[in-house]
């Protein structure tokens, strides 16, 4: 598996933790009063925001450890950005 082939199935698991998110917590708002229902709301909201800046803040580089989160839609979209910024790794190149 390549690096960007990584970075892309780490991106994919961001993509089912955000969508089952909303879909696991229709059955707990189905189940709450209406005090408590604005609660658990915010809960599953706080949950999706925790889901993506996790990924944000673990977008590394597996060679220099640098943050690629402000680049990511390159790194994981564009096949001609094929270089690490910081420290000019090849993302083609196999783990």
């Amino acid at each position: 598996m390549t690096i960007r082939g990584h970075l892309k199935f780490r991106y994919r698991l961001m993509i089912w933790g955000v969508m089952m998110t909303p879909v696991l917590g229709l059955s707990w708002l189905y189940s709450s009063t209406p005090l408590n229902h604005s609660f658990r709301s915010a809960s599953i909201a706080i949950v999706e925001i925790a889901v993506m800046l996790l990924f944000l803040a673990t977008f590394r580089c597996p060679n220099c450890h640098k943050n690629l989160s402000t680049i990511s839609r390159q790194v994981l979209f564009n096949p001609g950005f094929c270089n690490c910024p910081h420290c000019g790794i090849n993302l083609e190149q196999t783990t």
